[in-house]
């Protein structure tokens, strides 16, 4: 696309926008200032228009090839990240919200962390389905303190007005049906 460098004003390169290069299109009347040569090189010119968004008209400034380098090479960076945003389909940035990153951290889990959320996962439904079973090792009272406070919910202090007793009775009841509880459970699971 190299013209010869005669006498014509406009005649060279001009760069529209940052990568392609186009003729200067000689002896037509534009914005465009006279191309200096230098060393038999023609400057580049560059649009600010196509790198600004808010320039609303042609504005050419001449730049040396150093900077046209370095503007291509950017040019060229932002075309490959726009590229790899799209195959990893990475629609967001990073830095959109603060909880972004972490979530992207978090959510991406190794194979050993799912084969120990399974097996956590299948001795939790291992000790649910032992949880009658556990119950009936207690006394029925304190099965009953102990389903009301942990199954239910409700706090030690209501279940003691509900009961019509002190509320150490009904904590004292529910730590020994607790221990009640895990003696079942450690019969339960040493066999296996």
């Amino acid at each position: 696309m190299k013209t010869d460098p005669t006498n014509d004003l406009f005649s060279g390169y001009q760069v529209k926008g940052i990568v392609s290069l186009i003729p200067a299109g000689g002896g037509q009347r534009t914005s465009c200032p006279p191309l200096p040569f230098s060393g038999g090189k023609p400057m580049k010119t560059i649009n600010l228009r196509w790198i600004y968004p808010h320039y609303r008209h042609d504005e050419f400034v001449e730049v040396s090839d150093e900077v046209w380098e370095v503007m291509r090479q950017a040019q060229r960076e932002m075309n490959n990240y726009e590229r790899r945003k799209v195959y990893q389909r990475a629609y967001y940035s990073l830095d959109a919200y603060s909880w972004t990153e972490n979530y992207a951290l978090e959510h991406g889990r190794s194979p050993e962390e799912i084969l120990l959320e399974r097996e956590e996962r299948a001795a939790h439904l291992r000790l649910l389905a032992a949880l009658p079973e556990a119950l009936a090792h207690a006394t029925p009272t304190q099965a009953r303190r102990v389903h009301a406070y942990y199954i239910a919910g409700i706090k030690q202090p209501e279940i003691s007005r509900i009961e019509g007793v002190h509320s150490s009775k009904v904590s004292v009841a529910i730590r020994r049906g607790l221990r009640n509880m895990r003696r079942c459970y450690d019969g339960l699971f040493q066999t296996e």
